[in-house]
């Protein structure tokens, strides 16, 4: 399973774009896609997506 690809939400929670579907994930609202490395942990992604959510909220869902 290829986990290099996250969806960022505009409420600051984010998932893996393999787990991710439209159909079913439409209340989240807005998204931001985000591409890390592999290898990261969940732990490690959602460390940085919360400072990256923070830094930059303002330009993130134009």
């Amino acid at each position: 399973m290829d986990r290099a690809i996250v969806y960022l939400f505009i409420d600051g929670s984010w998932m893996y774009g393999v787990e991710f579907n439209p159909k079913f994930h439409a209340e989240k609202g807005k998204y931001t896609e985000v591409v890390f490395a592999r290898g990261w942990s969940s732990s490690e992604i959602d460390e940085c997506l919360k400072d990256y959510y923070e830094e930059n909220f303002e330009n993130l869902f134009e």
